[in-house]
This record gives C-alpha cells, sequence and structure tokens, in this order.
C-alpha cells in the first residue's frame, strides 16, 4: 500500500473519523460493503467501534423511520 493512501493514515484517529463521515455520506445500499472495508483495517479495536457506532445510529434511524410509518399508518386510518 502507498504510503499517500488517504485511508492508511497512521493516526487512528484521523480514520475513524474517516470512517465516520463515510457511512454518513453512504447510500444505505452501500453500507454492507463499506463495513466490510473498515474492518479489514489494522486497529480491529477502533474498526469494530466505527463500525458499531455507524450500526447504533443505523438503527435509530430505521427505528425512527418506522415509527413514522406507523403514526401516518394511524393518522389515515383515524380519518
Amino acid at each position: 500500500m502507498a504510503e499517500s493512501d488517504p485511508d492508511r493514515d497512521p493516526d487512528e484517529h484521523v480514520r475513524y473519523a474517516r470512517y465516520q463521515r463515510a457511512f454518513a455520506h453512504a447510500a444505505p445500499q452501500d453500507g454492507t460493503g463499506l463495513v466490510a472495508r473498515v474492518l479489514t483495517d489494522p486497529d480491529e479495536a477502533m474498526a469494530s467501534s466505527a463500525v458499531r457506532e455507524h450500526l447504533d445510529r443505523r438503527a435509530v434511524e430505521l427505528f425512527a423511520d418506522q415509527q413514522s410509518e406507523m403514526t401516518i399508518r394511524q393518522d389515515i386510518s383515524a380519518r
């Protein structure tokens, strides 16, 4: 791997922040590939932490979407 590879910054904090930005901007269908890529990071603890945070955020988003959909259905059926 080339030394100029931005994904292999020697500082794990920089890579962690980069991964979080990548997760935030990734389309849902790209999430699995991005998770697999992050998990190749040599710092396994940092990589798994980044993935865990992403999955936690994604779960909250999905739950909120489900709750919104249920509220809309209840509003429509109440009319």
